[in-house]
């Protein structure tokens, strides 16, 4: 198990990877301006095919090269030959070491300036990378964060206030990582994601792109756009009110810096978009749902801790 931040520079980032990668296939593109990080696994598989797509599509509207940097957490083998032409780089883990190492080390990987991360079962809009470049003509802008829209699935995706900003840019954090691009050698800079949390990691690289880069800016960007529910199920909608608040747990006992930092930036008032009539009682029933659900979580957490 990996554990902590990757330190030192590229080189060294490979090195603590490199024991853990089964195979590499591709070469590097040469020229890209960005490189399309898609981290996938088994159970995203089916939606891989899609996202590829919608990246391709994306890139032939570019006036410039991007490379597309799959990283495998011990998907189905015959993924990649299945895909093939849709991807420029291949690398496996020999097993699923989940999504910070696979993002961290697609960063390190990457031939272009600029990472832009993909959830792998997210379309991204036509004009994605288009959009996208000339915010990075300024030099204090250390990365983007894009709008989320609705794929599938409008209901669950209300309780994810922080995907649509509005139709201003504004100052942000990357707390849509799957849809966010960074300068490289910022993020090697900062330390990356760390390894073993997954849930919040994207406010964690925050803080530490703004202790790296204190002139720096992280935009949330409305023209940069991203269709991916925020849940797709009720299995899924149980699995991450419990997961995130577990990750939330993890942060404050071992950074308390990155928990303060986390408490002040949910405490922001943010524009957002306005919901339907439709949308805003899904919202308040599932939101209730949600804190009845974590409700019952810590009050078990407190009866084991009493009945050891």
């Amino acid at each position: 198990m990996l554990n902590g931040y990757p330190t030192g520079d590229a080189a060294d980032w490979r090195a603590r990877y490199e024991p853990v990668i089964e195979r590499e296939l591709g070469e590097p593109v040469e020229d890209a301006v960005f490189t399309a990080v898609v981290v996938t696994w088994e159970g995203g598989a089916a939606s891989m095919g899609d996202c590829l797509s919608a990246i391709a599509r994306a890139a032939e509207n570019f006036d410039h090269p991007v490379e597309v940097l799959v990283v495998d957490n011990a998907a189905p083998t015959q993924l990649a030959d299945e895909l093939a032409g849709l991807w420029d780089r291949w690398v496996r883990f020999e097993k699923n070491l989940q999504l910070s190492p696979a993002r961290n080390l697609g960063v390190v990987l990457a031939s272009a300036d600029i990472v832009g991360f993909v959830d792998d079962d997210g379309l991204v809009a036509d004009d994605y990378f288009t959009n996208a470049l000339p915010y990075f003509d300024d030099p204090d802008v250390v990365a983007i964060r894009g709008r989320v829209a609705p794929r599938e699935h409008p209901y669950f995706t209300t309780l994810a206030i922080h995907y649509d900003r509005g139709t201003s840019p504004v100052d942000d954090a990357l707390v849509t990582e799957g849809a966010s691009f960074v300068r490289r050698q910022s993020y090697v800079d900062a330390g990356g994601f760390p390894d073993e949390i997954m849930g919040h990691e994207g406010i964690a690289l925050s803080y530490r792109l703004q202790n790296t880069r204190p002139d720096g800016r992280t935009l949330y960007v409305p023209d940069v756009v991203l269709h991916h529910d925020y849940l797709d199920s009720w299995q899924a909608f149980f699995k991450k009110v419990t997961g995130y608040s577990d990750s939330a747990q993890q942060f404050t006992h071992r950074s308390p810096e990155v928990a303060r930092f986390m408490k002040e930036f949910f405490a922001r008032s943010y524009p957002r978009r306005k919901l339907t009539i439709k949308e805003e009682l899904a919202r308040t029933g599932l939101r209730a749902l949600r804190t009845a659900l974590r409700g019952g979580v810590k009050l078990k957490s407190l009866i084991d801790k009493a009945n050891p």
